[in-house]
């Protein structure tokens, strides 16, 4: 059998795009969960810094809190090879930034 790269018939996908940091686990939440846990999530996550990051680790999150199954595909602007998304920060203020790397 060929691939497809149609979602199947009885899934059809849903578009919802941020132009912001969305808000995985409180305001944004119901834009992220599966219609049917079976079938989990895809999301396409665009962006290479902490935002993305931050976005990335709340996806996980809901997965994990959720129990389904999650899949996401992260596209960058810059090559793999210049390095991580995302620098790690000596004495960081913000210590839920450290969770990241």
């Amino acid at each position: 059998a060929a691939a497809s790269a149609a979602p199947p018939a009885d899934s059809p996908p849903r578009d919802f795009f941020f132009d912001r940091l969305p808000d995985v686990l409180a305001r944004d939440r119901a834009s992220f969960l599966p219609a049917s846990a079976p079938a989990g999530v895809s999301v396409v996550l665009v962006g290479g810094g902490y935002s993305a990051a931050t976005t990335l680790r709340a996806l996980v999150d809901l997965a994990k809190d959720g129990d389904f199954p999650l899949r996401v595909v992260w596209l960058l602007r810059k090559p793999s090879s210049a390095g991580p998304p995302y620098a790690v920060v000596p004495d960081d203020p913000l210590p839920a930034r450290g969770a990241l790397v």
